[in-house]
């Protein structure tokens, strides 16, 4: 992989059995253009601004421990919520402040 290449896993958990994370919050900006970042082997489109968003937290790893490779469990709404299900969205919708709230941290990033 390029160093520029975003890589990570998607994985499920109940919500009461999550393990400690870390909350993504930013601004979502145009659908279009795309960037893409590989989940579990997949190459997955995700917008500009979310991949300039884990970009920027790479970078921050970077100069915080000398590391841009450093494992973290984040939740991100645009990737964790299938966008293509109005059912899901709506009730995910419903769970966010539960979400945020249960959240490690909360990482927001302003655009």
């Amino acid at each position: 992989f390029d160093q520029d290449d975003i890589v990570g896993e998607l994985k499920v958990f109940p919500f009461d059995s999550a393990p400690k994370y870390e909350a993504l919050s930013y601004v979502w900006g145009p659908p279009e253009p795309t960037k893409s970042i590989t989940l579990n082997g997949q190459e997955v489109s995700v917008g500009v601004s979310l991949f300039a968003a884990l970009h920027g937290l790479r970078l921050l790893n970077q100069s915080t421990n000398g590391k841009s490779n450093t494992e973290r469990v984040l939740w991100i709404d645009a990737v964790c919520v299938d966008q293509k299900n109005n059912e899901e969205k709506s009730h995910q919708v419903k769970m966010m402040g539960s979400v945020y709230k249960k959240a490690e941290t909360v990482l927001v990033l302003l655009g």
